[in-house]
């Protein structure tokens, strides 16, 4: 018989800016039971401003947790103005996004800020997607350039019907430094993740809010999550799958403990 009880439920991947208030963020966490989430600030500013911005939101909001939004393709921005927010604890990770910031994870320009991932031990998030700049063997190359940072590939390779998943998890079998993020990726493919690379290395994650922010239907965001499944909606809750289908203790590690553990949080 599974037990029954409550397990904290930590949303790995959140955002706030371009018009997505942190108020709004927080409704959206109320509603469903959601406890943390770790969040950047997609700002149109430069890093500094950006990432000031969301520690003076965690402050107002101690339930979201800030990552450092960089973009190392814009020449305004640099490493030095990241550091002081992880010497002071004031973020616990990075966010990159190389295919919207149009930077390959080749670029030189990205060493720095790997560097400072590994001096601070905080993981580097990354947008991953089948595109030339974050594609699953990229991101291979890239893990193995740096084998002491801690790398959460988001999305899967980017989690959509016609995307490839299995890529993502074959690539984080290679690179043991490598971490499985849950946004928009089929529950079936996170099973398989958990069955394949364990479950201590996938981490349940969502994109909030930009569905229902820039949503095109009715459904709020996380009924993607508890009411659907991610992708497609037709099948079965995500949650609920994914409750159903691992043990306690893998369900407690990808929804909360592996968070828990790697950002310290």
């Amino acid at each position: 018989m599974r037990e029954d009880r409550h397990v904290p439920i930590f949303d790995g991947h959140a955002h706030v800016g371009w018009g997505m208030e942190p108020e709004f963020l927080v409704a959206l966490m109320d509603r469903y039971g959601i406890d943390l989430a770790l969040t950047s600030n997609l700002s149109t500013e430069n890093d500094s401003v950006s990432n000031q911005v969301m520690v003076e939101i965690t402050e107002r909001y101690p339930r979201l947790r800030g990552l450092a939004w960089c973009n190392p393709a814009k020449r305004e921005n640099s490493v030095s103005d990241v550091e002081p927010f992880f010497r002071d604890k004031r973020l616990v990770g990075m966010k990159l996004h190389p295919s919207l910031h149009l930077y390959s994870v080749e670029d030189p320009l990205l060493v720095p800020y790997m560097a400072l991932c590994q001096e601070y031990d905080v993981p580097a998030q990354f947008h991953t997607a089948p595109d030339e700049f974050c594609n699953p063997r990229l991101m291979l190359e890239l893990a193995r350039r740096h084998p002491r940072v801690k790398i959460v590939m988001l999305h899967m390779n980017l989690g959509n019907q016609d995307s490839d998943n299995d890529a993502a998890i074959e690539t984080a079998r290679e690179a043991p430094n490598i971490y499985l993020d849950t946004s928009w990726v089929p529950s079936e493919k996170v099973i398989k993740a958990v069955s394949e690379i364990g479950c201590e290395r996938v981490l349940f994650g969502t994109d909030a809010p930009v569905a229902s922010f820039f949503k095109t239907g009715d459904h709020e965001h996380y009924d993607h999550y508890f009411l659907y499944n991610a992708i497609p909606l037709q099948q079965p809750p995500f949650i609920r799958t994914l409750r159903s289908s691992l043990s306690l203790i893998e369900y407690e590690h990808v929804m909360h403990l592996n968070a828990k553990r790697i950002y310290r949080l």
